[in-house]
């Protein structure tokens, strides 16, 4: 009897403190969302105001100036589009706007004043749309924005998309706490006989790129007496130089690697992105370069750095 109160009283603790952990959880979720709406606040008010007072060629080069920012439209108090310019030239920033005009309609009208949607399926760029003055959409980069909130990009993918009703801690799914603790203890001794296989890592998964190891199940690189964790887009350009060694590798092929045969290339987006991820393997720019640029033709993952 004196067993089972323990355990009893065990379990209830840990319960109250999973509570608690998934409360604080939400808090910090919407504490993530405000601040990201300030964030990004400040740019649609700029842009609200050039439409105004301004010209599109300004609007355009603040654009180009931001890796924050991929796309931008803005519409009038008529709801008209009053950037991009439809009868003017296209141009390639203005693709993600053009060719999403529906959606971004959809969007914009359910903007009380703020709505957020996610542009891709990984979530590498996210739309915003404000509505005060005039309606503002923004296409974001998803990892420059948490960069610039100081989190990282799951929690703030979590923080925008998971509904802001739903609820962090349900009594209702209190026996699943409840038996998700219980279930250690039938298996206490497969555990045991088990421990050492268990603690036996696979490594056949982690490739190398010179004297960095890559790691696709953590998602992480490894190099000279540091880590960094990386995204799925870095982890598609690094095995396309991996299995192309000393191989120039051209703009097109990276593209397809990284962001499949059906992305309309931007000459800004690879380039961004490869200056992103050398930062990341070589944050103190002491190490030997393991993506090398070959001018007009591509990149490089250099043999003799091996």
């Amino acid at each position: 009897m004196c067993l089972l109160k323990t355990i009893f009283n065990v379990l209830l603790v840990v319960v109250l403190i999973l509570a608690h952990s998934m409360v604080q959880a939400g808090s910090n979720e919407e504490e993530i969302r405000a601040q990201a709406e300030q964030f990004l606040i400040k740019e649609v008010a700029w842009f609200q105001q050039e439409i105004i007072y301004g010209s599109q060629t300004d609007i355009r080069l603040r654009q180009a100036s931001l890796p924050l920012i991929e796309a931008v439209g803005i519409w009038d108090n008529q709801g008209h589009l009053a950037f991009p310019d439809q009868e003017s030239a296209p141009h390639i920033y203005d693709v993600a706007i053009t060719h999403n005009l529906s959606r971004l309609q959809t969007l914009r009208r359910a903007a009380q004043p703020n709505a957020w949607e996610a542009f891709d399926i990984e979530v590498d760029s996210i739309l915003f749309c404000s509505n005060s003055l005039s309606s503002v959409c923004l296409l974001i980069n998803s990892e420059e924005l948490a960069k610039g909130l100081n989190v990282s990009k799951p929690q703030l993918v979590e923080a925008l998309f998971q509904p802001i009703d739903s609820p962090a801690f349900s009594l209702d799914n209190l026996w699943i706490v409840v038996a998700g603790l219980l279930l250690p203890f039938a298996y206490v001794k497969y555990f045991k006989t088990s421990e050492s296989q268990e603690n036996k890592k696979d490594t056949s998964h982690i490739f190398l790129l010179g004297d960095m190891e890559v790691d696709p199940k953590r998602m992480a690189i490894s190099r000279e007496g540091f880590t960094a964790s990386i995204g799925s887009r870095d982890l598609k350009l690094l095995r396309c130089f991996h299995e192309h060694p000393d191989e120039v590798i051209s703009k097109d092929r990276l593209y397809n690697a990284g962001w499949g045969r059906d992305f309309i290339p931007n000459s800004r987006s690879l380039e961004q992105h490869i200056m992103t991820l050398r930062k990341k393997i070589d944050p103190d720019r002491n190490r030997r370069s393991l993506i090398e640029t070959v001018h007009g033709q591509g990149y490089r993952y250099p043999l003799n750095q091996i």
